[in-house]
């Protein structure tokens, strides 16, 4: 989907520098609207390190409007990362 360079995060015992978003499933549409958002830490050469499903919903759910920069923000934020 999505990939964006980050600062290294340790992920022990190995260094993760990237950050990818891999889908979007829409639970529910309109106002009460979510969504589940898969990402992947990834190192270097593109092994993979961690994965992780958000959930995002209310406001944030509202703010997205299948806009793939808003969801990488909003990953790198939620999850404590720096995009480089």
């Amino acid at each position: 989907m999505n990939k964006v360079q980050i600062q290294p995060v340790t992920i022990f015992p190995e260094t993760a520098t990237v950050l990818e978003l891999s889908g979007a499933s829409v639970r529910n549409f309109g106002g009460g609207g979510s969504a589940m958002i898969s990402w992947h830490l990834l190192d270097s050469s593109g092994k993979l390190l961690k994965s992780g499903i958000e959930e995002i919903s209310g406001e944030d759910y509202q703010g997205w409007n299948e806009d793939l920069p808003y969801l990488t923000n909003l990953l790198l934020n939620r999850l404590g990362l720096v995009a480089t």
